[in-house]
Formats: structure tokens, sequence, C-alpha cells
């Protein structure tokens, strides 16, 4: 999978998932693909498309949100539904 990156605040994010940071998991890093490819995504479209159980992903989505690289949005018709997408830098 390319993901091709034209700006410069995305070029962050870019080291992050394939520079020798240590501080991402590669579960962290394949969400952070998912939610680049997708913009915006809840926790069972995640789970579709990584194929990682729902607790990594919740574990994953925490480290990323201490992190400070993905917002979290609550959706207006339905609090109890969360949609996940990528803090911009």
């Amino acid at each position: 999978m390319t993901i091709i990156f034209n700006s410069r605040k995305k070029l962050k994010i870019m080291v992050l998932l394939f520079g020798d940071d240590q501080k991402l998991k590669t579960s962290s890093k394949l969400i952070m693909m998912i939610l680049q490819q997708k913009k915006i995504a809840t926790i069972s479209e995640i789970q579709d498309y990584s194929k990682l159980s729902r607790r990594t992903i919740m574990n994953c989505i925490r480290d990323l949100r201490n992190l400070g690289l993905i917002e979290i949005q609550v959706c207006l018709s339905d609090t109890r539904k969360r949609f996940y997408c990528l803090k911009i830098i």
C-alpha cells in the first residue's frame, strides 16, 4: 500500500508512520494509515479494514490520542457512536 503525501503538514505523520519512531506499535501505524485513507471512521470500520480485535484498536486509539495524533468526535444523532480522524498538525 503506497500513500503519497503532498503537503508539509502531513510530513510529520509520514515520519511517524515510516520512520524509526519507537513510540508507535505496528497496529497503531496501521490504524493511522486507515484513517489517512478514509479521513474519518468508526471502530467497526477500522476493525473491518484492519482485521484487528476491538481491544487492540481501542488500546491503539488511546495511545494515538495521548500522543495528540487523532481526534475523537461524538455523533450528534447517536451519542454512543464515536468517529475517529487524524488531527491536523
